[in-house]
């Protein structure tokens, strides 16, 4: 198995081509949002930081995943930010399948507060 190296060996390796479009979609849509962010890898996935982590994307067995890891700290008004377990603290997440499925003014809102709170060096404090 070899090791991812950029965020297209990522899309070409990990993401199914039934998720791809999805992928492709939030991937575009944060690098419009939130321009001042920088696209890296961590833990293998797609990462974008500017002081700290502030948002990923990974692909997973049933849907793409937007990863907010300070979500916690974010107005959902909607309530559509999951909480993956009763453990995690900080992170929350958005689940797509389709493309049709992102609300792009909604997740460019939800950008622009976690950008502004990672501006801020706001974080949720561990348990």
């Amino acid at each position: 198995m070899s090791a991812v190296k950029t965020v297209d060996h990522y899309l070409e390796l990990n993401v199914p081509s039934r998720f791809r479009a999805t992928f492709t979609a939030l991937r575009d849509l944060i690098r419009e949002s939130a321009p001042e962010l920088k696209e890296t890898l961590k833990w293998g996935a797609p990462c974008y930081v500017r002081t700290s982590n502030v948002v990923g994307i990974v692909s997973l067995k049933n849907y793409v995943a937007l990863w907010f890891y300070q979500g916690a700290l974010l107005d959902d008004p909607e309530n559509k930010l999951i909480q993956a377990s009763e453990t995690t603290t900080g992170l929350r997440q958005l689940r797509f399948e389709e493309p049709e499925d992102i609300d792009a003014e909604y997740v460019t809102t939800l950008l622009e507060q976690a950008v502004e709170n990672d501006r801020q060096g706001k974080k949720v404090k561990s348990r």
